[in-house]
């Protein structure tokens, strides 16, 4: 069984990372499973696991 998310990461300008936003499918995300990644990640859900807009 696979699940589809969506990741965006970027470089701004000067070269600098911006830290990956996650978009999961579902409607709650459960902490215990992410413990491991660094704060600044940001994680969250929607119906699909896209981005609508």
């Amino acid at each position: 069984n696979r699940e589809w998310v969506t990741v965006i990461q970027g470089v701004g300008a000067l070269g600098r990372q911006i830290p990956p936003f996650v978009v999961f499918a579902g409607k709650v995300l459960i902490n215990v499973w992410f413990e491991n990644l660094p704060p600044d990640w940001v994680l969250k859900v929607s119906p699909n696991g896209w981005i609508n807009n």
